[in-house]
């Protein structure tokens, strides 16, 4: 993910000769390195301007970065998301896509959690969430309840 405190770091990554000008070729792999659509010389050369190269100041101004950006943030979304079906996944013992009072109890077990040992217990803890009062927990609502977890 790219950091504005990484903007300067990377400009020195890019300037291989010290010299103070990053140059487009060098811009356009870094932008493909972040997933991002190929640009034509010709357009790379009016983004960057004539010359085809940049300054520190100006690398540091390129309008690019905020897309680079969003595509990392959508990319730690998506990864985020994954990590959730599959935390959702440990507690969905049968796999029918709701976690039931007896699962969490089961997994609460298994940690040896003493709030576990009681399946009202684990009822309530559901209620507490179980935002359509169907008496079992969806992803969406699993993911409602990690989110206002704090740690």
């Amino acid at each position: 993910m790219v950091h504005t405190w990484d903007v300067p770091r990377l400009f020195n990554t890019l300037d291989t000769n010290g010299d103070g000008i990053v140059r487009a070729e060098d811009v356009q792999g870094l932008l493909q390195k972040f997933g991002m659509p190929y640009i034509s010389d010709d357009n790379m050369k009016i983004v960057m301007g004539s010359p085809g190269h940049m300054s520190f100041d100006d690398f540091c101004n390129f309008n690019l970065w905020e897309g680079a950006l969003e595509h990392d943030e959508m990319e730690e979304k998506v990864f985020m998301e994954e990590e959730l079906v599959e935390a959702f996944s440990v507690f969905d013992k049968n796999g029918d896509g709701f976690i039931s009072p007896s699962e969490l109890q089961q997994v609460l077990l298994s940690l040896g959690l003493r709030e576990g040992q009681d399946l009202e217990n684990c009822e309530m803890m559901i209620t507490r969430f179980d935002r359509n009062s169907d008496g079992k927990i969806d992803l969406e609502e699993f993911g409602r309840m990690m989110t206002s977890i704090s740690l």
